[in-house]
């Protein structure tokens, strides 16, 4: 069941422009704050952000897919944002609060995916200009930003041993991974 779950969670980069419940985000903080800690110091806060006026703004300071030249239309962006931060009161390090941040964005992840939803992890975006929208406090670091809706693509693995970029072809978006033969350097019995 996980195996299926972890396979089924890619980045989605379109979204049908279905709203998401504040329950449902809530949902998703609810699972996110189980989530494993560096010093178990929890330095993680979150911003949820549904409403559409907002999620417009976000959406014009993000830049998606740095392989390809292609970004979504408006009419396909994300209908729901989840914003991490890092509480400077925590006294965590960038180090452990990205070591924190990566355990919970693919929990977030993870369970949107069960949840019949589908995100994307966005670091590029500019997040002076979010800072400022969300009039958030110098008491907090900008992390990730994640991006939610239903998805409207297709995403799909591929197995290589070498080129990792992803594509696009007839409408599917693809994503090599490397075998595990290939991430295997040595193993010892």
């Amino acid at each position: 069941m996980i195996d299926k779950l972890i396979k089924e969670t890619r980045s989605f980069r379109s979204f049908e422009q279905t709203r998401i419940k504040k329950e449902e985000l809530e949902e998703v903080i609810e699972i996110a704050r189980y989530s494993s800690s560096a010093r178990n110091a929890q330095c993680i806060r979150y911003i949820l952000i549904s409403e559409k006026n907002m999620c417009d703004k976000i959406f014009s300071y993000t830049k998606w897919a740095g392989y390809l030249s292609w970004n979504p239309a408006i009419e396909e962006s994300p209908v729901s944002y989840i914003l991490m931060l890092n509480d400077k009161k925590s006294n965590s390090s960038s180090d452990l609060f990205n070591f924190d941040m990566g355990i919970a964005s693919q929990n977030i992840m993870l369970k949107l995916r069960d949840m019949k939803y589908g995100g994307c992890i966005i670091g590029a975006y500019d997040k002076r200009a979010i800072k400022e929208l969300l009039d958030i406090s110098d008491e907090y670091d900008l992390g990730v930003l994640i991006a939610i809706g239903k998805p409207k693509e297709v995403v799909k693995v591929v197995d290589t041993n070498s080129d990792i970029k992803y594509f696009r072809s007839d409408g599917i978006h693809y994503v090599p991974k490397l075998t595990k033969e290939k991430l295997i350097i040595k193993s010892f019995y």
